[in-house]
């Protein structure tokens, strides 16, 4: 008689869903989006060192980057902007669509984000709106330009905006 190994128990992952019989690689790989949600992405650099802004889900089973920051002497995070506080009733450009597609984009939320030469003010699209940030506080303005916007750029010094809209600068 062959000897039998003990039952093992599968011990959870590091994801908020634990490892289940039949939770095989590929389905893990598909809901963790390619084992990317959860990781920090777009990482800008305060001119003095003292902070790093950065795009990150909640957790490796949240589809919805938000946009996050760390001080670098303390190592305390706090969360910026979470798209789900904002009222944006927009929806997505067509280039938008395009630009997410070429980038291979699949998370929600803050796609990309934009900020001025002393990174106090950002800027992002959130359903075809411009959205200006302000990175201190965390305080949020909607842009309302009439039609879908994509890749809003702010001006070195924070106060001009643009974007492309219906094709055009």
């Amino acid at each position: 008689m062959p000897l039998q190994r003990p039952p093992t128990e599968r011990r959870p992952s590091h994801s908020v869903h634990p490892v289940t019989q039949g939770d095989t690689f590929p389905r893990r790989w598909a809901r963790t989006r390619r084992g990317t949600l959860g990781d920090a992405r777009d990482l800008t650099i305060t001119p003095d060192g003292s902070s790093v802004y950065f795009l990150r889900a909640r957790s490796t089973s949240d589809p919805v980057h938000l946009l996050w920051a760390v001080d670098t002497a303390t190592g305390d995070e706090r969360l910026v902007v979470d798209p789900a506080q904002l009222s944006t009733s927009g929806t997505e450009s067509a280039a938008e669509r395009a630009r997410r597609e070429r980038l291979r984009e699949s998370a929600d939320g803050i796609a990309a984000y934009h900020c001025n030469r002393d990174v106090t003010r950002a800027v992002t699209t959130l359903a075809g709106t411009a959205v200006l940030i302000d990175l201190d506080t965390g305080r949020c303005t909607t842009v309302d330009l009439g039609a879908a916007v994509f890749d809003p750029r702010l001006s070195p010094d924070g106060r001009r905006l643009a974007v492309v809209r219906d094709g055009r600068l």
